[in-house]
């Protein structure tokens, strides 16, 4: 990645931690526009989409995130709370399974499975997920609460 590159992103970033959202998609979208966008600059485009609930395109550049670096966790995090944000369930539970793969030990990913499957009306696949991420984490809040949930 060329200097240049690496400072528009730099800049997209902090812009992005900033939460100047509007200002983090103009960057990102000079360097989609490059012959070889990259997984990062597709991912902060992502991002910063979603932030401000335009969910369709936030998918698809996740999604375009996801082809170019298949191994990265994040996205694949990301893109299942994208597909959740849009009701694709099943969707989002592919990429919830993905990110389990890729972090195992991460408490987040069984949870956001869950809620797919949850959606979906698997409420025992549910309550499982829910239970194997409040055995990695007896702190995550949100584990309990969606435990809670859909138990009741």
């Amino acid at each position: 990645m060329s200097e240049s590159v690496e400072k528009i992103l730099a800049a997209a970033i902090e812009h992005y931690k900033a939460q100047r959202y509007a200002e983090a998609e103009s960057l990102c979208r000079q360097l989609t526009s490059l012959p070889s966008p990259t997984s990062r600059s597709c991912f902060l485009l992502g991002l910063a989409l979603g932030k401000t609930n335009h969910w369709p395109e936030a998918g698809q550049w996740l999604g375009k995130a996801a082809e170019l670096d298949p191994a990265a966790p994040e996205v694949w995090s990301e893109l299942g709370r994208a597909y959740n944000a849009l009701k694709d369930y099943a969707r989002a539970a592919d990429c919830f399974r993905r990110f389990i793969e890729l972090r195992p030990a991460n408490s987040f990913g069984y949870w956001g499975l869950g809620n797919a499957y949850q959606q979906l009306g698997q409420h025992e696949r549910a309550v499982a997920l829910y239970g194997q991420a409040v055995e990695l984490n007896a702190k995550d809040a949100a584990a309990w609460k969606n435990m809670g949930k859909a138990l009741t």
